[in-house]
């Protein structure tokens, strides 16, 4: 798994958003937000991170970790009172995952 850029997920209507950011000691960083394109959402990150706008927002903090091709991430979601979910998947190839 390449941790040097970001993943973004497509949503259900083919949507690019939520950016995320690995690292290798296990957490991550995760960004809301939609875009149209992906220099849209290039555009997007590149706030995000130049701004440091995660810096003290619990929502944005998480962990993950990856075994053999699984990985399995952990972060906070401000749906209603804000609680941590985990959500898992299966590593595709080192660019790709696939949460189910």
């Amino acid at each position: 798994m390449r941790i040097d850029g970001y993943y973004h997920r497509i949503g259900y209507k083919g949507e690019i958003n939520d950016g995320y950011w690995f690292y290798r000691n296990g957490l991550l960083i995760h960004a809301g937000g939609i875009a149209n394109s992906f220099a849209e959402m290039d555009n997007y990150m590149n706030i995000f991170i130049d701004n440091q706008y995660y810096i003290d927002r619990k929502i944005a903090w998480g962990v993950f970790i990856v075994e053999n091709d699984s990985i399995a991430f952990e972060r906070w979601y401000p749906h209603g009172p804000n609680m941590a979910y985990v959500r898992a998947g299966k590593i595709l190839n080192d660019t790709t995952f696939h949460i189910t």
